[in-house]
Protein backbone atom coordinates (compact mmCIF):
# COMPACT_ATOMS: atom_id res chain seq x y z
CA UNK A 1 0.00 0.00 0.00
CA UNK A 2 1.55 3.47 -1.26
CA UNK A 3 1.31 6.33 1.09
CA UNK A 4 -1.12 8.98 0.31
CA UNK A 5 1.39 11.72 -0.44
CA UNK A 6 2.53 9.64 -3.38
CA UNK A 7 -0.65 10.67 -5.10
CA UNK A 8 -0.63 14.73 -4.64
CA UNK A 9 -0.24 16.78 -7.90
CA UNK A 10 -2.05 14.11 -10.10
CA UNK A 11 -5.43 16.47 -10.47
CA UNK A 12 -3.57 19.40 -11.84
CA UNK A 13 -2.79 17.40 -15.30
CA UNK A 14 -6.80 16.51 -15.41
CA UNK A 15 -7.91 19.84 -14.18
CA UNK A 16 -5.56 21.62 -17.24
CA UNK A 17 -7.52 19.49 -19.76
CA UNK A 18 -10.96 20.27 -18.10
CA UNK A 19 -9.77 23.77 -18.71
CA UNK A 20 -8.93 23.59 -22.15
CA UNK A 21 -12.02 21.87 -22.86
CA UNK A 22 -14.01 24.60 -20.84
CA UNK A 23 -12.36 27.49 -22.44
CA UNK A 24 -13.00 25.70 -26.16
CA UNK A 25 -16.67 25.31 -25.26
CA UNK A 26 -17.26 28.88 -23.71
CA UNK A 27 -14.85 30.62 -27.13
CA UNK A 28 -17.55 28.25 -29.43
CA UNK A 29 -20.74 29.48 -27.69
CA UNK A 30 -19.60 33.25 -27.98
CA UNK A 31 -18.43 32.62 -31.31
CA UNK A 32 -22.07 31.33 -32.11
CA UNK A 33 -23.49 33.48 -30.22
CA UNK A 34 -21.72 36.40 -32.01
CA UNK A 35 -22.37 34.26 -35.43
CA UNK A 36 -25.99 33.98 -35.03
CA UNK A 37 -25.95 37.60 -33.96
CA UNK A 38 -24.48 38.80 -36.98
CA UNK A 39 -26.57 36.72 -39.07
CA UNK A 40 -30.13 38.23 -37.61
CA UNK A 41 -28.60 41.48 -38.07
CA UNK A 42 -27.55 40.70 -41.54
CA UNK A 43 -30.48 39.01 -42.85
CA UNK A 44 -32.93 42.34 -41.26
CA UNK A 45 -31.09 44.97 -43.20
CA UNK A 46 -31.71 42.68 -46.40
CA UNK A 47 -35.32 42.03 -45.44
CA UNK A 48 -35.30 46.33 -44.89
CA UNK A 49 -33.79 46.86 -48.50
CA UNK A 50 -35.86 44.60 -50.50
CA UNK A 51 -38.89 45.67 -48.81
CA UNK A 52 -38.07 49.18 -50.21
CA UNK A 53 -37.27 48.44 -53.69
CA UNK A 54 -40.54 46.36 -53.73
CA UNK A 55 -42.47 49.35 -52.72
CA UNK A 56 -41.29 51.00 -55.61
CA UNK A 57 -42.03 48.37 -57.96
CA UNK A 58 -46.20 48.26 -57.84
CA UNK A 59 -46.96 46.74 -61.16
CA UNK A 60 -44.58 48.20 -63.56
CA UNK A 61 -44.36 45.99 -66.48
CA UNK A 62 -41.41 45.82 -68.68
CA UNK A 63 -43.32 47.01 -71.37
CA UNK A 64 -43.84 50.62 -69.93
CA UNK A 65 -41.92 53.28 -70.77
CA UNK A 66 -40.75 53.97 -66.87
CA UNK A 67 -39.69 50.60 -65.85
CA UNK A 68 -36.41 50.43 -66.71
CA UNK A 69 -35.67 54.01 -64.58
CA UNK A 70 -38.30 52.54 -61.87
CA UNK A 71 -36.22 49.58 -61.46
CA UNK A 72 -32.82 50.83 -61.00
CA UNK A 73 -34.06 53.76 -58.93
CA UNK A 74 -35.45 50.33 -56.70
CA UNK A 75 -32.08 48.53 -57.19
CA UNK A 76 -30.12 51.72 -55.97
CA UNK A 77 -32.09 52.61 -52.98
CA UNK A 78 -31.71 49.17 -51.84
CA UNK A 79 -27.76 49.18 -52.17
CA UNK A 80 -27.76 52.61 -50.91
CA UNK A 81 -29.84 51.48 -47.08
CA UNK A 82 -27.19 48.39 -47.12
CA UNK A 83 -24.77 50.87 -47.39
CA UNK A 84 -25.94 53.22 -44.44
CA UNK A 85 -26.20 49.80 -42.72
CA UNK A 86 -22.18 50.03 -43.02
CA UNK A 87 -21.89 48.04 -46.08
CA UNK A 88 -20.35 49.93 -49.33
CA UNK A 89 -20.72 48.60 -52.45
CA UNK A 90 -20.75 49.57 -55.98
CA UNK A 91 -24.48 49.03 -56.65
CA UNK A 92 -25.48 52.72 -55.44
CA UNK A 93 -23.82 55.05 -57.89
CA UNK A 94 -24.65 52.45 -60.46
CA UNK A 95 -25.83 53.59 -64.18
CA UNK A 96 -27.78 50.84 -66.20
CA UNK A 97 -26.22 50.74 -69.25
CA UNK A 98 -22.53 52.23 -68.54
CA UNK A 99 -21.93 50.05 -65.35
CA UNK A 100 -21.00 46.36 -64.64
CA UNK A 101 -22.46 46.91 -61.17
CA UNK A 102 -25.99 47.46 -62.97
CA UNK A 103 -26.55 44.93 -65.72
CA UNK A 104 -29.90 43.51 -67.58
CA UNK A 105 -31.29 40.10 -65.41
CA UNK A 106 -29.95 37.10 -66.65
CA UNK A 107 -33.87 36.36 -67.50
CA UNK A 108 -32.90 38.69 -70.40
CA UNK A 109 -35.83 40.77 -68.90
CA UNK A 110 -35.36 43.46 -65.64
CA UNK A 111 -32.18 44.40 -63.83
CA UNK A 112 -29.79 43.12 -61.50
CA UNK A 113 -27.41 44.61 -59.60
CA UNK A 114 -24.61 42.52 -58.55
CA UNK A 115 -21.07 43.64 -56.07
CA UNK A 116 -19.77 40.70 -56.13
CA UNK A 117 -16.69 42.01 -53.89
CA UNK A 118 -19.33 43.45 -51.00
CA UNK A 119 -21.47 40.22 -51.43
CA UNK A 120 -24.62 41.96 -52.51
CA UNK A 121 -27.20 40.74 -55.33
CA UNK A 122 -30.47 42.77 -56.28
CA UNK A 123 -32.50 41.76 -59.00
CA UNK A 124 -36.21 42.68 -60.34
CA UNK A 125 -37.93 40.15 -61.03
CA UNK A 126 -36.50 37.61 -58.99
CA UNK A 127 -33.46 35.00 -60.56
CA UNK A 128 -33.39 32.11 -58.84
CA UNK A 129 -34.83 29.02 -60.33
CA UNK A 130 -36.22 27.67 -57.19
CA UNK A 131 -38.00 30.88 -56.07
CA UNK A 132 -41.59 30.53 -56.73
CA UNK A 133 -41.53 34.19 -57.94
CA UNK A 134 -39.06 33.65 -60.36
CA UNK A 135 -39.99 36.27 -63.09
CA UNK A 136 -42.74 38.07 -61.43
CA UNK A 137 -41.71 41.44 -62.21
CA UNK A 138 -43.24 42.91 -59.02
CA UNK A 139 -41.16 41.51 -57.03
CA UNK A 140 -37.46 41.81 -55.59
CA UNK A 141 -34.67 39.66 -54.55
CA UNK A 142 -31.82 39.97 -52.75
CA UNK A 143 -29.04 37.92 -51.63
CA UNK A 144 -26.07 38.74 -49.63
CA UNK A 145 -22.81 37.18 -48.88
CA UNK A 146 -20.81 38.31 -45.59
CA UNK A 147 -17.97 36.84 -43.99
CA UNK A 148 -18.15 37.28 -40.07
CA UNK A 149 -14.90 37.25 -38.03
CA UNK A 150 -14.98 35.53 -34.56
CA UNK A 151 -12.89 36.03 -31.45
CA UNK A 152 -11.57 33.18 -30.75
CA UNK A 153 -12.18 30.67 -33.67
CA UNK A 154 -8.53 31.60 -34.86
CA UNK A 155 -7.33 29.49 -32.13
CA UNK A 156 -8.35 26.32 -33.89
CA UNK A 157 -8.15 27.88 -37.30
CA UNK A 158 -11.57 29.15 -37.70
CA UNK A 159 -11.51 32.81 -37.45
CA UNK A 160 -13.94 33.61 -39.92
CA UNK A 161 -17.54 32.24 -40.76
CA UNK A 162 -19.61 32.84 -43.91
CA UNK A 163 -23.01 33.95 -43.55
CA UNK A 164 -25.14 33.90 -46.84
CA UNK A 165 -28.89 35.31 -46.55
CA UNK A 166 -31.69 35.81 -48.94
CA UNK A 167 -35.05 37.74 -49.08
CA UNK A 168 -37.89 38.77 -51.63
CA UNK A 169 -40.63 41.14 -51.38
CA UNK A 170 -43.77 41.89 -53.50
CA UNK A 171 -45.00 45.81 -53.47
CA UNK A 172 -48.13 44.85 -51.47
CA UNK A 173 -50.25 46.55 -53.44
CA UNK A 174 -53.14 45.34 -55.97
CA UNK A 175 -52.54 44.42 -59.75
CA UNK A 176 -51.87 48.67 -60.19
CA UNK A 177 -51.49 51.30 -57.64
CA UNK A 178 -54.72 52.39 -55.72
CA UNK A 179 -55.73 56.06 -57.11
CA UNK A 180 -58.28 55.91 -54.24
CA UNK A 181 -58.34 55.11 -50.77
CA UNK A 182 -61.30 54.95 -48.68
CA UNK A 183 -60.79 55.01 -44.86
CA UNK A 184 -64.42 54.41 -43.42
CA UNK A 185 -63.85 50.79 -41.66
CA UNK A 186 -67.92 50.39 -41.40
CA UNK A 187 -69.91 52.03 -44.73
CA UNK A 188 -69.41 52.78 -48.30
CA UNK A 189 -66.07 54.17 -48.55
CA UNK A 190 -65.94 54.76 -51.97
CA UNK A 191 -69.08 54.87 -54.06
CA UNK A 192 -71.11 56.57 -56.99
CA UNK A 193 -74.18 57.69 -56.05
CA UNK A 194 -76.32 59.02 -58.61
CA UNK A 195 -77.43 57.66 -62.10
CA UNK A 196 -75.34 59.96 -64.23
CA UNK A 197 -72.75 59.67 -61.94
CA UNK A 198 -69.48 58.32 -63.29
CA UNK A 199 -66.04 57.41 -61.73
CA UNK A 200 -63.43 56.42 -63.84
CA UNK A 201 -60.02 55.56 -62.42
CA UNK A 202 -56.88 54.19 -64.02
CA UNK A 203 -55.33 52.17 -61.31
CA UNK A 204 -57.10 50.41 -58.52
CA UNK A 205 -59.31 51.20 -55.44
CA UNK A 206 -59.33 50.13 -51.91
CA UNK A 207 -61.79 50.36 -49.38
CA UNK A 208 -61.76 49.65 -45.60
CA UNK A 209 -65.07 49.41 -45.18
CA UNK A 210 -67.35 48.85 -48.58
CA UNK A 211 -67.39 49.77 -52.06
CA UNK A 212 -71.12 50.70 -53.31
CA UNK A 213 -72.63 51.61 -56.49
CA UNK A 214 -76.17 53.15 -56.31
CA UNK A 215 -78.89 54.12 -58.56
CA UNK A 216 -77.39 52.35 -61.95
CA UNK A 217 -74.31 54.94 -61.53
CA UNK A 218 -71.35 53.96 -62.92
CA UNK A 219 -67.69 52.40 -62.61
CA UNK A 220 -64.73 51.83 -63.90
CA UNK A 221 -61.73 50.50 -62.40
CA UNK A 222 -59.03 49.99 -64.79
CA UNK A 223 -56.72 47.75 -62.25
CA UNK A 224 -58.58 46.32 -59.45
CA UNK A 225 -61.27 46.72 -56.64
CA UNK A 226 -60.96 45.59 -53.35
CA UNK A 227 -62.54 45.66 -49.94
CA UNK A 228 -62.65 44.71 -46.10
CA UNK A 229 -66.62 44.42 -46.03
CA UNK A 230 -68.59 42.97 -48.74
CA UNK A 231 -71.36 45.08 -50.48
CA UNK A 232 -74.59 44.11 -52.21
CA UNK A 233 -73.02 45.90 -55.37
CA UNK A 234 -69.58 46.51 -55.29
CA UNK A 235 -67.81 48.78 -57.99
CA UNK A 236 -65.74 46.27 -60.03
CA UNK A 237 -62.36 46.15 -61.47
CA UNK A 238 -61.25 45.16 -64.78
CA UNK A 239 -58.15 43.07 -63.57
CA UNK A 240 -60.36 41.65 -60.24
CA UNK A 241 -62.52 42.65 -57.32
CA UNK A 242 -62.29 41.78 -54.03
CA UNK A 243 -65.57 41.91 -52.36
CA UNK A 244 -64.88 41.78 -48.84
CA UNK A 245 -61.78 40.19 -47.05
CA UNK A 246 -58.92 42.28 -47.80
CA UNK A 247 -56.46 43.55 -45.32
CA UNK A 248 -57.07 47.37 -43.59
CA UNK A 249 -55.24 49.72 -45.00
CA UNK A 250 -53.92 52.99 -43.13
CA UNK A 251 -52.97 56.36 -44.35
CA UNK A 252 -49.41 56.75 -45.42
CA UNK A 253 -48.90 60.43 -43.93
CA UNK A 254 -49.22 61.85 -41.18
CA UNK A 255 -47.21 65.30 -41.07
CA UNK A 256 -48.43 67.89 -39.06
CA UNK A 257 -48.74 70.90 -40.61
CA UNK A 258 -47.44 74.63 -38.28
CA UNK A 259 -50.39 76.78 -38.36
CA UNK A 260 -48.85 80.36 -38.95
CA UNK A 261 -49.21 83.32 -36.68
CA UNK A 262 -52.28 85.27 -37.82
CA UNK A 263 -49.91 88.27 -38.17
CA UNK A 264 -48.77 89.82 -41.64
CA UNK A 265 -48.59 87.24 -43.46
CA UNK A 266 -52.01 86.89 -43.54
CA UNK A 267 -53.85 87.14 -46.75
CA UNK A 268 -57.41 88.03 -45.42
CA UNK A 269 -58.37 88.17 -41.74
CA UNK A 270 -62.44 87.84 -43.13
CA UNK A 271 -64.12 87.37 -46.09
CA UNK A 272 -61.99 87.35 -48.84
CA UNK A 273 -63.63 88.80 -51.83
CA UNK A 274 -62.66 90.02 -54.96
CA UNK A 275 -62.73 93.80 -53.67
CA UNK A 276 -60.64 93.35 -50.57
CA UNK A 277 -57.51 92.02 -52.05
CA UNK A 278 -56.04 94.90 -52.59
CA UNK A 279 -57.09 96.46 -49.15
CA UNK A 280 -55.37 93.62 -47.72
CA UNK A 281 -52.30 92.35 -48.98
CA UNK A 282 -49.57 94.99 -51.03
CA UNK A 283 -48.98 93.14 -53.91
CA UNK A 284 -45.55 93.65 -55.17
CA UNK A 285 -45.36 95.25 -59.09
CA UNK A 286 -44.37 91.61 -60.68
CA UNK A 287 -47.77 90.48 -59.38
CA UNK A 288 -50.37 93.05 -59.84
CA UNK A 289 -51.91 92.92 -63.41
CA UNK A 290 -54.19 90.73 -64.70
CA UNK A 291 -54.11 87.93 -67.38
CA UNK A 292 -50.90 86.20 -68.03
CA UNK A 293 -48.90 88.59 -65.75
CA UNK A 294 -45.24 89.26 -65.39
CA UNK A 295 -45.02 86.79 -62.41
CA UNK A 296 -46.52 83.85 -64.19
CA UNK A 297 -45.08 84.13 -67.15
CA UNK A 298 -41.47 84.33 -65.63
CA UNK A 299 -42.65 80.99 -63.51
CA UNK A 300 -43.71 79.34 -67.06
CA UNK A 301 -40.73 80.49 -68.33
CA UNK A 302 -38.76 78.12 -65.77
CA UNK A 303 -41.17 75.30 -65.52
CA UNK A 304 -42.50 73.97 -68.98
CA UNK A 305 -44.70 71.99 -67.28
CA UNK A 306 -47.52 75.14 -66.36
CA UNK A 307 -49.73 74.76 -69.29
CA UNK A 308 -52.33 76.14 -68.25
CA UNK A 309 -51.77 79.75 -68.05
CA UNK A 310 -54.62 81.97 -66.56
CA UNK A 311 -57.90 83.83 -68.60
CA UNK A 312 -57.29 86.98 -69.38
CA UNK A 313 -59.23 89.45 -66.96
CA UNK A 314 -58.88 89.87 -62.94
CA UNK A 315 -56.62 87.86 -61.52
CA UNK A 316 -55.68 88.24 -58.22
CA UNK A 317 -51.85 86.57 -57.35
CA UNK A 318 -51.23 85.64 -53.32
CA UNK A 319 -47.40 84.96 -52.91
CA UNK A 320 -47.10 84.47 -48.91
CA UNK A 321 -44.83 87.21 -47.63
CA UNK A 322 -42.11 85.27 -46.13
CA UNK A 323 -38.25 85.25 -46.12
CA UNK A 324 -37.07 84.24 -49.48
CA UNK A 325 -35.67 81.69 -49.22
CA UNK A 326 -37.38 80.71 -46.36
CA UNK A 327 -36.02 79.82 -43.24
CA UNK A 328 -38.78 77.24 -42.22
CA UNK A 329 -38.29 73.64 -43.61
CA UNK A 330 -41.96 74.10 -44.32
CA UNK A 331 -40.72 76.58 -46.95
CA UNK A 332 -43.38 79.82 -47.30
CA UNK A 333 -46.18 79.77 -45.70
CA UNK A 334 -49.02 81.94 -45.73
CA UNK A 335 -52.87 81.42 -42.87
CA UNK A 336 -55.52 82.30 -45.08
CA UNK A 337 -58.49 83.14 -43.13
CA UNK A 338 -62.03 83.01 -44.07
CA UNK A 339 -61.36 82.48 -47.81
CA UNK A 340 -64.19 83.10 -50.29
CA UNK A 341 -63.84 83.20 -53.82
CA UNK A 342 -66.20 84.71 -55.98
CA UNK A 343 -66.05 84.78 -59.63
CA UNK A 344 -62.80 85.91 -60.89
CA UNK A 345 -59.43 84.23 -60.69
CA UNK A 346 -57.20 83.52 -57.70
CA UNK A 347 -53.63 82.11 -58.12
CA UNK A 348 -51.57 81.26 -55.03
CA UNK A 349 -48.21 81.03 -56.06
CA UNK A 350 -44.70 80.99 -54.51
CA UNK A 351 -41.77 83.67 -54.78
CA UNK A 352 -41.51 85.01 -58.55
CA UNK A 353 -37.61 83.41 -58.64
CA UNK A 354 -35.60 80.56 -60.07
CA UNK A 355 -35.33 79.09 -56.84
CA UNK A 356 -38.47 76.93 -57.13
CA UNK A 357 -39.45 77.52 -53.23
CA UNK A 358 -42.35 75.53 -52.57
CA UNK A 359 -45.21 77.33 -50.56
CA UNK A 360 -48.04 75.72 -47.72
CA UNK A 361 -51.20 77.93 -47.27
CA UNK A 362 -52.91 76.79 -44.52
CA UNK A 363 -56.74 77.71 -44.91
CA UNK A 364 -58.66 77.92 -42.09
CA UNK A 365 -62.31 79.61 -41.26
CA UNK A 366 -65.38 79.04 -39.04
CA UNK A 367 -68.19 77.55 -40.27
CA UNK A 368 -66.33 76.81 -43.61
CA UNK A 369 -62.33 76.83 -44.24
CA UNK A 370 -62.31 78.37 -48.36
CA UNK A 371 -66.56 78.76 -50.01
CA UNK A 372 -66.53 79.23 -53.48
CA UNK A 373 -69.61 80.93 -55.23
CA UNK A 374 -70.16 80.94 -58.88
CA UNK A 375 -67.31 78.96 -60.84
CA UNK A 376 -64.26 81.15 -59.76
CA UNK A 377 -61.22 80.14 -61.16
CA UNK A 378 -58.31 78.89 -58.29
CA UNK A 379 -54.65 77.86 -59.49
CA UNK A 380 -52.15 76.93 -57.56
CA UNK A 381 -47.84 76.61 -58.44
CA UNK A 382 -45.45 74.63 -56.33
CA UNK A 383 -47.75 75.03 -53.40
CA UNK A 384 -50.09 72.81 -51.20
CA UNK A 385 -53.69 73.66 -49.77
CA UNK A 386 -53.60 72.70 -45.84
CA UNK A 387 -56.46 73.05 -44.51
CA UNK A 388 -57.86 73.14 -40.77
CA UNK A 389 -59.59 69.57 -39.47
CA UNK A 390 -60.98 72.44 -36.40
CA UNK A 391 -63.58 73.51 -39.71
CA UNK A 392 -67.40 72.59 -38.10
CA UNK A 393 -68.64 72.23 -41.56
CA UNK A 394 -66.82 71.98 -44.61
CA UNK A 395 -62.84 72.47 -45.92
CA UNK A 396 -64.57 73.47 -48.93
CA UNK A 397 -67.79 74.38 -49.59
CA UNK A 398 -69.20 74.95 -53.34
CA UNK A 399 -72.13 77.45 -53.42
CA UNK A 400 -72.04 78.02 -57.10
CA UNK A 401 -74.36 76.93 -59.50
CA UNK A 402 -71.29 76.23 -62.30
CA UNK A 403 -68.37 74.29 -61.89
CA UNK A 404 -65.25 75.83 -59.93
CA UNK A 405 -62.09 75.72 -61.99
CA UNK A 406 -59.22 74.00 -60.50
CA UNK A 407 -55.40 73.50 -62.10
CA UNK A 408 -53.46 72.60 -58.59
CA UNK A 409 -49.86 71.76 -58.83
CA UNK A 410 -48.65 70.03 -55.82
CA UNK A 411 -44.80 71.40 -54.81
CA UNK A 412 -42.00 70.10 -55.72
CA UNK A 413 -39.81 69.53 -52.48
CA UNK A 414 -40.52 69.90 -49.22
CA UNK A 415 -42.68 67.66 -46.50
CA UNK A 416 -45.79 67.88 -48.25
CA UNK A 417 -43.98 67.29 -51.59
CA UNK A 418 -46.01 65.56 -54.04
CA UNK A 419 -49.57 66.91 -52.27
CA UNK A 420 -51.79 69.17 -53.25
CA UNK A 421 -54.79 69.24 -50.92
CA UNK A 422 -54.24 68.16 -47.07
CA UNK A 423 -56.32 68.13 -44.25
CA UNK A 424 -53.87 68.64 -41.39
CA UNK A 425 -53.20 66.37 -38.75
CA UNK A 426 -54.30 64.83 -36.60
CA UNK A 427 -57.95 64.86 -37.07
CA UNK A 428 -61.18 63.52 -36.14
CA UNK A 429 -62.20 60.94 -38.57
CA UNK A 430 -65.87 61.73 -40.30
CA UNK A 431 -65.11 65.67 -38.25
CA UNK A 432 -66.49 67.23 -41.77
CA UNK A 433 -66.61 67.25 -45.50
CA UNK A 434 -65.34 68.67 -48.69
CA UNK A 435 -66.71 69.43 -51.96
CA UNK A 436 -65.21 69.62 -55.38
CA UNK A 437 -66.72 70.93 -58.30
CA UNK A 438 -64.94 70.99 -61.19
CA UNK A 439 -64.98 71.99 -64.27
CA UNK A 440 -64.18 70.00 -67.67
CA UNK A 441 -60.74 72.34 -67.40
CA UNK A 442 -59.63 71.30 -64.13
CA UNK A 443 -56.98 69.48 -63.01
CA UNK A 444 -54.85 68.82 -59.80
CA UNK A 445 -51.91 67.76 -60.40
CA UNK A 446 -50.55 65.70 -56.88
CA UNK A 447 -52.57 63.74 -53.98
CA UNK A 448 -55.36 64.91 -52.36
CA UNK A 449 -55.38 63.71 -48.63
CA UNK A 450 -58.54 64.06 -46.32
CA UNK A 451 -57.87 61.44 -43.58
CA UNK A 452 -60.84 62.13 -42.10
CA UNK A 453 -63.38 64.06 -44.66
CA UNK A 454 -66.01 63.07 -46.72
CA UNK A 455 -65.07 64.18 -49.80
CA UNK A 456 -67.70 64.61 -52.88
CA UNK A 457 -66.94 64.82 -56.33
CA UNK A 458 -69.21 66.95 -58.28
CA UNK A 459 -67.37 68.09 -61.30
CA UNK A 460 -66.40 67.03 -64.58
CA UNK A 461 -64.09 65.93 -66.50
CA UNK A 462 -63.45 63.43 -69.51
CA UNK A 463 -61.97 60.24 -70.41
CA UNK A 464 -58.89 61.91 -71.64
CA UNK A 465 -58.28 64.92 -69.58
CA UNK A 466 -58.22 63.41 -65.36
CA UNK A 467 -59.83 65.58 -62.48
CA UNK A 468 -56.75 64.15 -60.30
CA UNK A 469 -53.51 62.92 -61.81
CA UNK A 470 -52.21 61.37 -58.46
CA UNK A 471 -54.51 59.91 -56.08
CA UNK A 472 -57.09 60.36 -53.58
CA UNK A 473 -57.26 59.45 -50.08
CA UNK A 474 -60.44 59.89 -47.81
CA UNK A 475 -62.75 58.96 -45.14
CA UNK A 476 -65.19 58.41 -47.77
CA UNK A 477 -64.88 59.40 -51.29
CA UNK A 478 -67.97 59.56 -53.65
CA UNK A 479 -68.75 60.71 -57.02
CA UNK A 480 -72.54 63.06 -57.50
CA UNK A 481 -74.79 64.13 -59.67
CA UNK A 482 -73.93 64.13 -62.65
CA UNK A 483 -70.30 64.48 -62.90
CA UNK A 484 -67.49 62.27 -64.39
CA UNK A 485 -64.59 62.07 -62.07
CA UNK A 486 -61.52 60.68 -63.75
CA UNK A 487 -58.60 59.99 -61.40
CA UNK A 488 -55.34 58.82 -63.26
CA UNK A 489 -52.68 57.09 -60.61
CA UNK A 490 -49.45 59.12 -60.85
CA UNK A 491 -46.16 58.06 -58.64
CA UNK A 492 -45.36 61.26 -58.09
CA UNK A 493 -44.80 62.00 -54.15
CA UNK A 494 -45.96 59.04 -52.59
CA UNK A 495 -44.25 57.69 -49.55
CA UNK A 496 -41.35 55.45 -50.76
CA UNK A 497 -43.31 52.40 -48.60
CA UNK A 498 -46.38 51.71 -49.79
CA UNK A 499 -47.27 48.47 -47.78
CA UNK A 500 -44.66 46.16 -49.20
CA UNK A 501 -44.13 42.92 -48.41
CA UNK A 502 -41.78 40.13 -47.07
CA UNK A 503 -42.69 36.95 -49.02
CA UNK A 504 -39.45 34.63 -48.75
Amino acid sequence: MRPRGAESGQIMPIVAVLMVAIIGMAAFAIDGSNLYSQHRKIQANLDVAVKVAAAKMFNFNPSDSAYTSTAQTAIQDAASLLQQDGYPNHIVNAVYGSSPYLTTSPLGVGLCGVDSAAGIKICTPPISSSSPFRGHYDYVEGYFNQDVKGFFGGVIGLDRAHISVGAVAWHGGADEPFTILGLDPSGCAIQVQDAASTLITHGSIHANGKTCLANNGTGTVSGTSESVLSSSSPITGALGTQNGGAAVIVNPYSPTVPMPALDAITICSSGCTATSFSDTINLPSWAQGGGTGSCFSHLQAIDPNITNPPPSGVTYYLPPDAPNPPSSPWGSTARVSGFSANHGEYDFFPHCDDNQTSAIYYFTGSPDDMVTHSGPTINSFNAAFVFDPAASGYLIHSNGNSGDSWVLNAPTNGPLQGIAIYENQPCTTAANSMELNGSASSLINGIVDLACADLTVTGNSTDTSPFVNGAVIGWDVAVAGDGTAVIDYNPSGLPPDKGSVLVQ
